[in-house]
């Protein structure tokens, strides 16, 4: 008998075994598959919202940056501008200060002079006077006598 046995011809328990393999396929496709198929759908849609979110931080990060330059340049360009105007300012200030300066140089100056030429004239006034008063001592006194007395 084991001889006219073919193992190529099904008997009945290959068939009930494609059977029980095809049931628990159909349950495994109704019960099991819908679960896995909304975890990846859940997943896929998880990772497509991740990848939007991702894509607008890195807009927005790239905004952040081009207002960050723009912000950047605008600073330096009103710093140069106040560090110009204080150039200007100083400018301004060392022309009047020099401007003051030379006024009171000249002011002192003038008083200087003035002082020099008072001293000059009172100088003058009582060389004069001490001339005068010396040309009076040096003439001759007359007497009632009539001849010449010098002091």
């Amino acid at each position: 008998m084991l001889a006219t046995a073919n193992f190529l011809v099904p008997n009945a328990t290959v068939l009930v075994e494609i059977g029980v393999f095809a049931a628990v396929l159909g349950i495994v496709a109704r019960f099991v598959l819908p679960h896995l198929r909304a975890a990846m759908d859940r997943r896929q849609e998880e990772i497509r919202s991740s990848i939007e979110t991702a894509r607008r931080a890195e807009q927005l990060l790239a905004a952040a940056e081009a207002e960050y330059h723009a912000k950047l340049t605008d600073a330096r360009r009103q710093a140069g501008a106040i560090i110009g105007a204080g150039r200007s300012i100083s400018d301004h200030l060392e022309t009047e200060a020099r401007q003051r300066a030379k006024e009171e140089h000249d002011r002192i100056v003038a008083r200087a002079q003035w002082d020099i030429d008072r001293v000059l004239a009172v100088a003058n006034d009582q060389l004069r006077q001490e001339a005068a008063r010396l040309e009076v001592n040096a003439r001759p006194s007359l007497d009632l006598s009539g001849a010449p007395s010098w002091r």
